[in-house]
């Protein structure tokens, strides 16, 4: 849902300032759980901490992350704009 917020600001005669204000996506805004994506962290299994040269040995950690879930996108715009009507 979108919703647009406009006001409008006379100045002389038929001269006026138009400020609107738009918001894609407003409900996102509302409560962030219902927008954006979930994205799995693309990162490697394995951190190389060093090698050992004389058993041939690499020594390693697993990172915690690999293969979890992040939420990504707030999923919701803010636009504003000002116009000049003569």
């Amino acid at each position: 849902m979108n919703v647009r917020v406009t006001q409008e600001i006379p100045i002389v005669k038929e001269h006026r300032l138009v400020f609107n204000v738009y918001f894609f996506n407003f409900l996102n805004l509302l409560d962030e759980e219902w927008g954006g994506f979930d994205n799995i962290i693309n990162e490697d299994l394995y951190n190389i901490e060093s090698f050992d040269p004389n058993t041939r040995q690499i020594q390693y950690s697993v990172r915690d992350n690999f293969g979890k879930v992040r939420k990504e996108g707030n999923g919701f715009t803010v636009m504003m704009g000002l116009k000049y009507e003569f």
